[in-house]
């Protein structure tokens, strides 16, 4: 049986200026990464995205994107890709957004290392 590619992607909302945006996604993805199994996983930074790729479950690649204009990034993106399970990559981009939201713009995760 052949799997097609999938992607799921979430509005996260704003992220303050590109540093601050780029700090909460690097953060999130690495915590998620350490919670979950894969402390193993790829986290590479663009300009305005912060990319981690084999994620468990179901080695799922994620990018955070922090598009920014006149210094603010007022909307920011994750976006799982696989070519498994689409419940594989719900759970990658539910628990990343959970430690979004938990940072907050301030840079701290409850319980995170």
């Amino acid at each position: 049986m052949a799997l097609a590619d999938g992607f799921h992607t979430r509005d996260l909302g704003s992220g303050g200026s590109p540093q601050e945006c780029m700090d909460r996604a690097r953060q999130a993805i690495q915590t998620y990464a350490q919670q979950n199994g894969t402390p193993n996983a790829t986290v590479n930074e663009g300009s305005w995205s912060v990319h981690g790729f084999d994620f468990l479950p179901g080695n799922v690649d994620v990018q955070i994107a922090c598009p920014y204009r006149d210094n603010f990034t007022s909307i920011v993106l994750l976006t799982a890709h696989s070519s498994g399970e689409r419940d594989d990559r719900v759970a990658v981009v539910d628990g990343i957004a959970a430690l979004w939201d938990s940072i907050g713009q301030g840079g701290f995760v409850p319980g995170g290392k």
